[in-house]
């Protein structure tokens, strides 16, 4: 009877996965529009480009708190209520319209100085912290109706709209630097609302086949005794991958390439990423998640530390493949 259910759930289409890989990788779009206009939206609203680092470092520690919160809710959501679709929708909404006002708010000169920064600051907030409602759920919905076998190849799909999505963000920021930033704000936001809106369908479809089948856990206490430094180890993890990504990989290669050479550059780390990540399921059905996970955890450390101290363009490129395929 187990192998049954499991042959069914090991069923749930290679295409739902690449249709969540394409809601990541909008995802990643507005995330990457929002980065390369961040200075000028900061500047409409009164504030100094100067704080641009900050604000980054504090919308990825927003990101990973919510994460953390979103994912439990999502959890919880789905077993009280068997639905995960309309929760995503909803805060995707709330988000989407956030992050649709941002460009609006900063060229709104009749808020006022004092008013307009804290309009700008709270919309970015909002958008951030109601943007996780795309990052942990779609993995709650797909550990549900797919057997355990089947999960790697799944999030390896979903998961290459993210790689795919960071690899063209240089492409993007060239492109467009010298729009008028409410444009692709509104498509942006457009695009990832329709996008999201098709999950309700899809969990609909994915309703109509039977649920992974249910490992025994151990008791509550003994997870979160055991849970707590993983989850530590991996909150670390996230914070050192974001820093590298979104702050230190353009200051790194600026060292050695000109402005102009970055959009060539920077898709390095996300090559690496897609590269390593498809065999990232066998290895650990070899080794074990825990054992492949350390090794990148200190592939992922060393390759970083060796970006930092590169001493050439060769060197630093080789680095971030190696930082890029640890992480993936």
């Amino acid at each position: 009877m187990n192998t049954t259910n499991d042959s069914a759930t090991a069923q749930v289409p290679s295409g739902i996965a690449l249709y969540m890989a394409l809601v990541q990788f909008f995802f990643v779009t507005t995330w990457t529009i929002y980065v390369i206009f961040l200075p000028t939206l900061l500047k409409g609203a009164g504030i100094s480009a100067s704080w641009v680092p900050y604000i980054l470092l504090v919308d990825q520690l927003v990101f990973m708190a919510m994460d953390i919160y979103v994912g439990v809710a999502a959890d919880r959501t789905q077993k009280m209520l068997g639905n995960l679709g309309p929760l995503m929708m909803a805060m995707t909404a709330v988000s989407c319209v956030a992050f649709l006002l941002l460009p609006f708010a900063a060229c709104a000169y009749n808020l006022g100085p004092a008013v307009a920064p804290a309009v700008v600051l709270g919309l970015t907030l909002v958008w951030t912290a109601t943007s996780s409602a795309l990052r942990a759920p779609p993995w709650v919905l797909l550990s549900k109706y797919a057997a355990q076998p089947s999960l790697p190849a799944l999030n390896t799909l979903m998961l290459m709209g993210l790689a795919l999505g960071g690899a063209v963000a240089p492409y993007l920021g060239v492109t467009l630097k010298n729009i008028d930033p409410r444009w692709p704000f509104v498509l942006s936001s457009v695009s990832l609302l329709l996008a999201t809106a098709g999950i309700i369908f899809v969990e609909r479809r994915l309703k109509l086949r039977p649920l992974a089948p249910v490992s025994p856990t151990p008791e509550p206490a003994d997870v979160a005794g055991r849970s707590w430094p993983f989850l530590a180890g991996a909150l670390l993890l996230a914070l050192g991958f974001q820093i590298h990504v979104s702050i230190n990989a353009s200051v790194q290669y600026l060292r050695f390439a000109k402005p102009g050479d970055l959009e060539w550059l920077l898709p390095v780390f996300w090559v690496g990423f897609g590269v390593a990540m498809m065999p990232g399921g066998a290895l650990s059905k070899r080794f074990g998640e825990y054992a492949v996970m350390t090794v990148a955890a200190f592939l992922g450390a060393a390759g970083a530390c060796v970006s930092a101290a590169a001493g050439s363009l060769e060197m630093l490129i080789d680095a971030q493949a190696v930082t890029g395929g640890a992480w993936g």
